[in-house]
């Protein structure tokens, strides 16, 4: 097949508009002029439709290789609480047969405390393991901090879940 003879494709967007036009006139013309394409593009992509041979929902989600696993990265991830961090899942995991990458098996925890609520790290308290905070307090529907960090004017976050975090700048104020 040449370049010239290759199909061309339109996008999901063009195929809709020329559908939803077929629809609303009940002409491959009109609909054709209605969407800026030959009635013989509506035409084909109208018999295509009825033939059941468009694409459906987009691509489909192949199988991973994580997959026959996730069940025990989820009991993993309930039992400890999700505290369990995904260099001691792939370790565990490893031991029990499992042949892929660290990075999957990292991919797969986060996804997996994405799923039963737990906030990614980027929302929790870290600076080096050790939290300078004191305590988080309300006045007046504003959150204040207090200890180390009141002074160096970090402001706490609160998060979709109601929790209140306080994510510190690397190497900024004497900290890092």
């Amino acid at each position: 097949m040449t370049i010239e003879q290759e199909e061309r494709v339109k996008s999901r967007e063009e195929v809709m508009n020329m559908l939803e036009a077929f629809d609303l006139c009940g002409s491959f013309r009109d609909a054709g002029e209605l969407a800026g394409c030959s009635h013989h593009t509506v035409a084909a992509y109208v018999a295509k439709r009825d033939a059941g041979e468009l694409a459906g929902d987009g691509p489909q989600r192949r199988e991973r290789i994580i997959d026959p696993w996730l069940g025990k990265i989820e009991e993993w991830v309930e039992r400890s609480g999700g505290k369990i961090r995904a260099d001691r899942a792939f370790d565990k995991l490893a031991a029990l047969g499992f042949a892929g990458s660290e990075r999957t098996v990292r991919r797969a925890v986060a996804e997996v405390k994405a799923n039963h609520g737990i906030p990614p790290k980027s929302w929790r308290v870290r600076l080096g393991g050790v939290s300078p905070v004191v305590g988080v307090f309300v006045v007046d529907g504003a959150h204040h901090v207090e200890g180390a960090v009141a002074s160096a004017g970090v402001v706490p976050a609160v998060d979709p879940g109601g929790d209140i975090s306080v994510e510190f700048p690397r190497n900024r104020g004497g900290f890092g």
